[in-house]
């Protein structure tokens, strides 16, 4: 077989010219007299390969069979038939790309599981620097808290980011495409996802605030027990009044009623991270606590801790 290029002279199955590496395909016709063409298989074979991973792989057993069969076209034409380079890249593009696209579809819960953990994790820093917050306060204030429920202003001295009041897990609103209980509260121009025991409020004497019995209240910091007394946590509204006699959601994000027994909880038995929710306690402590938990916290004085537990609703029976 002659080079076309150089003239040289090289073996008759030579695919590459030993004098200039000029690839050898046309001399095939000069020196035996046989017309090539490419396989017409080999090319569908490549055209489907390449279609596979953008057509969820439907085109990949096609594109398979398609390459055995033109190979062994190939291999049976004499010579007359080209293409085995495209009817290889059609056998092994799906058989390779096929069991990496299994891998990553098998490992993508677990990457996002991995991902809502790490959020759950910057959730509980950020609750910390809110006890750091509250713990300057009320030393600035002879241990006492703020005397109504506008309680972001109060502390706005004390902190200078506003992303501290979203949860990593809902810093959207309901308005912004949100949805409970990955969903901020509004309030004004301020938005958040974290929410205010309300109980510890310090009610003036005599004054009833909001939906709180004054004799409720805690009032002041330094109290006995204060690591089973909430603070702040996870919540879907600014704050929450709990009592004992409150109903759990019948179904996640169930918003709380209206009155003296509105289902306060509700606001934060939400399932944010994984079937529990991050919580500050008065005592600066951090945890996550079960949605059943809350039900067993001292909300508030006179708080019925070791009352039976409410009738749990279908969503929450496994938590």
């Amino acid at each position: 077989m002659y080079c076309t290029k150089c003239g040289a002279a090289n073996p008759d199955d030579a695919q590459l010219c030993r004098s200039c590496s000029w690839i050898l395909t046309s001399t095939l016709t000069e020196a035996t007299g046989v017309v090539t063409k490419t396989s017409g298989l080999a090319i569908a074979a490549l055209v489907l390969a390449v279609l596979s991973p953008f057509a969820c792989f439907v085109t990949a057993l096609p594109a398979i069979i398609l390459g055995i069969i033109s190979l062994v076209q190939i291999e049976k034409s004499g010579g007359k038939l080209t293409g085995k380079g495209m009817a290889i890249t059609g056998i092994v593009v799906p058989v390779v790309l096929l069991p990496l696209v299994i891998m990553v579809m098998l490992l993508m819960p677990a990457l996002a599981h991995t991902k809502n953990q790490a959020k759950a994790v910057l959730c509980q820093a950020q609750l910390k620097q809110w006890g750091a917050v509250v713990s300057m306060y009320v030393s600035d204030y002879d241990g006492h808290f703020f005397e109504d429920q506008n309680w972001v202003e109060p502390l706005l001295p004390y902190f200078m980011e506003e992303g501290l009041l979203l949860c990593p897990m809902a810093t959207k609103s309901q308005g912004e495409g949100g949805q409970i209980p990955f969903a901020a509260w509004v309030d004004g121009d301020l938005r958040g996802s974290y929410g205010l025991n309300y109980w510890v409020i310090n009610a003036p004497q005599g004054q009833t605030i909001g939906t709180g019995k004054p004799e409720y209240h805690w009032g002041h910091a330094n109290v006995k027990d204060a690591g089973n007394i909430p603070l702040f946590s996870d919540c879907s509204s600014p704050g929450v009044w709990p009592l004992h006699s409150d109903k759990p959601p019948e179904y996640d994000g169930q918003p709380k009623g209206e009155g003296n027994n509105g289902n306060e909880m509700r606001d934060c038995c939400i399932n944010r991270h994984a079937k529990k929710i991050n919580m500050l306690f008065l005592d600066c402590s951090v945890t996550n606590v079960g949605l059943k938990r809350l039900w067993m916290l001292k909300w508030h004085r006179d708080y019925p801790v070791d009352e039976p537990l409410p009738d749990w609703p279908e969503w929450m029976k496994d938590f």
